[in-house]
C-alpha cells in the first residue's frame, strides 16, 4: 500500500519548484548515512516521474537501470517542506 498523495498549497508548489530545479548532479556518500527513502512522484503539465528521495538530499529516478543521482540544497527546509519527520 503506498502512501497517500498529498496536494500542495500553490506558495507550497513555488518553493517545491525553487529547490527541485536548483538539484545538481551528485554522487551518494559511501559511508553517510542516507536514511529511509521515499517514493517521490513529480507530476508537470507534460508528463513526470517517480523519483528516490533520501532525507540526506539526494534523489534519483525510479528505475530498474542505472540513474543519475542528484541532491537538492538545504535538505533540512525541503525535507521541512515535504512534511518530513525523523520517524519516516
Amino acid at each position: 500500500m503506498g502512501a497517500p498523495d498529498t496536494s500542495l498549497t500553490p506558495a507550497e508548489i513555488t518553493a517545491f519548484e525553487i529547490y527541485w530545479s536548483a538539484k545538481r548532479r551528485a554522487v551518494l556518500p559511501a559511508r553517510q548515512v542516507l536514511g529511509n527513502p521515499i517514493r517521490l512522484g513529480v507530476r508537470r503539465e507534460r508528463g513526470g516521474a517517480l523519483w528516490v528521495y533520501y532525507p540526506a538530499g539526494y534523489a534519483r529516478i525510479l528505475s530498474m537501470g542505472a540513474t543519475p543521482v542528484y541532491q537538492v540544497p538545504e535538505p533540512t527546509s525541503f525535507n521541512k517542506l515535504l512534511v518530513w519527520t525523523d520517524s519516516q
